[in-house]
């Protein structure tokens, strides 16, 4: 005769903690209510719990799957990025870990810790449209004012690395200071309007950043001769 299997309650296996006896459950084998470390509640027979069973919940386990695989994540836990601060992490995808931040507005995201660290989310839909689109005046839906135009380009090909001009940016090691990456009117303070029309953004040394000090608004000819006065050093 094989001796009964004795749990408490208050027990804890793994990430479960036995709750209470399942009296439904009376004829099927000996079940109790079990909570995961999330909160959830599930009735588990006792015997597989304790020899065979889950570590936790499938939600739990859907999130940790493939931490073992990927390694020590980035530890963002607490940093700022833009109006985004950073509260904990989430889970691991295949393509790197996920993490639950916080924008200056109060809104909560999950979002990919690559992408934070490249600047490419800065803050929340609704606080880049207020402040992109109605503060300045200058990125009005259907009426981008070209400074604004020329602050979206430079963040696409330095930050995006998917884009085909990043490998004369980025791949070069070209950045923006990050007081930039997060404000337009940061940056348009700084540089002005365009003198005219044709002018565009310009780098005066050509192997620097995009950063206070650095950057003017500049004809073609000015611009091609820049390039190939770098090109001579």
């Amino acid at each position: 005769m094989k001796t009964p299997i004795k749990v408490e309650i208050g027990q804890k296996i793994r990430e479960w903690t036995i709750i209470e006896f399942d009296r439904s459950k009376i004829g099927k084998g000996r079940h109790y209510f079990c909570k995961c470390k999330c909160g959830k509640v599930l009735s588990k027979p006792i015997s597989a719990l304790i020899a065979i069973g889950p570590n936790m919940c499938k939600s739990c386990a859907t999130k940790h799957r493939g931490f073992h695989k990927l390694g020590k994540p980035l530890e963002l836990q607490g940093k700022v990025f833009g109006e985004w601060r950073v509260l904990e992490r989430v889970f691991n995808g295949k393509r790197g870990t996920y993490w639950k931040c916080k924008c200056s507005c109060g809104f909560l995201g999950e979002l990919f810790g690559p992408e934070l660290k490249r600047g490419k989310s800065t803050k929340c839909r609704s606080c880049a449209t207020k402040k992109a689109s109605f503060k300045h005046g200058y990125g009005t839906r259907g009426n981008i004012k070209s400074e604004y135009n020329s602050w979206a380009q430079m963040k696409q090909r330095c930050l995006n690395l998917k884009d085909k001009r990043a490998k004369c940016y980025s791949g070069r090691g070209i950045n923006i200071c990050q007081e930039w990456i997060d404000s337009f009117e940061s940056f348009l303070s700084y540089i002005g309007p365009k003198p005219f029309k044709t002018y565009s953004l310009d780098r005066i040394n050509n192997d620097g950043n995009y950063e206070p000090g650095n950057v003017r608004w500049a004809s073609a000819k000015v611009q091609a001769n820049n390039r190939s006065t770098g090109k001579k050093k």
